[in-house]
């Protein structure tokens, strides 16, 4: 079969795009810092005391200059000023007044004569005026990519001003979540929006034990409805005593805590056993059950928390759209990707069709078709998304392995956006971030703004990182990229279980080795903290040819 994903391996070069923030005053003319003497006030606004702190740190470091800072108590100070948060100034300019948590995520970043507003949303657990701010310094050349210093960039320069400057910017996704992630580039990364929870919280309500108690509760299967027949039992999902246990569980949880925006009834994890077979049951599949107490749930739920949504997962055996359930207007469902770990979904892939070993589970139609189907068929209102960054999950070698998606990220959200998902999250394994930032800080600013796609923003990025060796570094990296979306995929490779290395990157390691061989040859011309970066990446490229012959442990299970 042709393969709808080949690239051009020769495209150029991205092309970098014009920043506001620049070190040469002859291109901008609001000055901030000359010769180490600041050129301008930052004030701020009640409640952004810490993001101007950090601007001012920030800056200082840059320009070795000292910045004054300045509650927004009246009159502006003369001269240059920058305002941090929602001043007075910022009001009267028409900057500054949001709609309250959970709407009206975004910052502004936006010049007005001697005036710069970094300003945002920071109502509830919205970092808007703190986004404006890392936005600002990412233009100047800061990066956050891991905790270590040596992941963090900080340029030096004799001066730096702001050119024009008028920036809007609202958040593709209302929330956007990889876990695992440090605090200290999580925030960095524009992670985070709505207080919002993913995974399986059923078996906690109500747990097997209450079989003796509650019969009911459980799926009912060749006559029985003991939960101890399985790994992971199932319940009598349309059961309406079994909804009333959950909401009053949904409920109890809203009440303390008044962020979150929704709570999830998702099915108890696992594979296709154990779904009942009752009378009710069966006028319906997998997802018409499951549905069904999302349904019953919300209806109990609306009453004093109308806002709020419950949330179900579709994966599995529940990946197939329902059949006569419709979903309530307060129900949401959050689609797995349900496909290859490297899929390019906007290409209609259908490389992964038929029945899947590992998920127990044939699949007919591509992924995207299957989600249309089921939007269409529920009347789903709310939708989002759940992927898997874990490939080393349950396959410990991957855990050192590069692994790129470039543009496919780009790709991806879009087709994300397209759909109406207002949530994106990926279930990552706290793979090392001196390794994986090219797939995640490309993911998360994409979850973000998506104002530029993937390989740009990864190219500008090595760049600052890798001196004289950059260009070497991001051809590499797009060609991991390229690698993996090429590659066809066995049956095994789905979810977060991807193929063995060596079936992987064999084809194209030796051009993959000769770009990191450049790279290593540019050593002699890079700063210490330069050549250190190069190496660790050279060092991580090695354990490629180390497992070269690994044999996947979910191929050993299947042999």
């Amino acid at each position: 079969m042709e393969n709808i994903n080949k690239l051009d391996r020769n495209r150029p070069l991205p092309v970098l795009p014009k920043k506001f923030v620049t070190a040469n005053p002859a291109e901008a003319d609001l000055l901030l810092a000359r010769d180490g003497k600041a050129e301008a006030t930052i004030v701020f606004a009640p409640g952004a005391a810490d993001a101007a702190i950090d601007l001012e740190k920030h800056l200082r470091k840059i320009t070795g200059a000292e910045f004054s800072l300045v509650p927004d108590r009246g009159a502006l100070p003369a001269g240059n000023v920058i305002l941090v948060g929602p001043t007075a100034k910022t009001k009267e300019l028409g900057e500054g007044v949001f709609e309250a948590y959970p709407k009206g995520e975004g910052y502004t970043i936006r010049r007005e004569g001697n005036i710069l507003m970094l300003v945002g949303n920071d109502d509830g657990l919205f970092m808007g005026t703190q986004h404006a701010v890392t936005r600002f310094l990412e233009e100047a050349g800061c990066r956050w990519l891991a905790p270590e210093a040596l992941w963090q960039t900080t340029p030096k320069a004799n001066a730096l001003a702001v050119r024009e400057v008028n920036r809007h910017v609202k958040p593709r996704f209302e929330a956007r979540k990889l876990s695992a992630m440090p605090a200290a580039v999580r925030d960095r990364w524009y992670l985070g929006g709505k207080d919002t929870m993913v995974g399986h919280l059923l078996p906690s309500i109500v747990p097997a034990k209450e079989y003796a108690e509650h019969p009911e509760f459980f799926g009912e299967l060749n006559g029985s409805r003991d939960p101890s027949r399985f790994e992971y039992w199932q319940y009598c999902y349309t059961n309406k005593e079994l909804a009333k246990r959950v909401a009053a569980a949904a409920i109890a949880y809203f009440d303390n805590h008044p962020y979150a925006t929704n709570y999830t009834v998702a099915a108890n994890d696992g594979w296709n056993d154990g779904w009942c077979e009752c009378e009710v049951c069966s006028k319906g599949n997998h997802a018409d059950q499951l549905l069904s107490l999302a349904n019953n749930v919300g209806r109990i739920v609306k009453e004093k928390h109308p806002e709020k949504h419950l949330t179900i997962l579709c994966y599995h055996s529940t990946f197939i759209p329902p059949v006569y359930v419709k979903a309530e207007d307060n129900v949401e469902v959050m689609f797995c990707l349900e496909s290859s770990p490297f899929e390019d979904f906007s290409a209609g892939s259908t490389t992964h069709l038929g029945q899947n070993p590992i998920t127990r589970f044939h699949y007919d139609k591509p992924w995207k078709e299957t989600i249309a189907a089921y939007i269409e068929n529920a009347n789903l209102k709310t939708r989002t998304i759940w992927g898997w960054y874990c490939l080393s999950a349950d396959y410990p070698a991957w855990k050192t392995i590069p692994w790129v998606q470039g543009n496919t990220i780009t790709r991806n959200l879009q087709q994300f956006e397209d759909m109406g998902m207002s949530e994106v999250f990926f279930d990552s394994f706290g793979e090392p971030l001196d390794l994986r930032w090219p797939l995640f800080y490309a993911c998360s600013k994409g979850m973000y703004d998506g104002e530029t796609d993937a390989e740009t923003l990864l190219y500008d990025t090595c760049c600052l990182l890798y001196g004289a060796a950059a260009e070497d570094l991001f051809l590499y990296y797009r060609s991991l990229a390229d690698t993996v979306l090429e590659h066809p995929g066995r049956s095994i490779c789905v979810t977060w279980v991807p193929d063995e290395v060596g079936q992987i990157y064999r084809e194209d390691h030796a051009h993959l080795d000769s770009l990191m061989k450049r790279a290593l040859s540019k050593l002699d011309h890079l700063t210490d903290e330069q050549r250190q970066r190069v190496l660790i990446q050279s060092a991580y490229w090695d354990t490629v040819a180390e497992k070269m012959d690994d044999v996947s442990p979910f191929a050993e299970k299947l042999n």
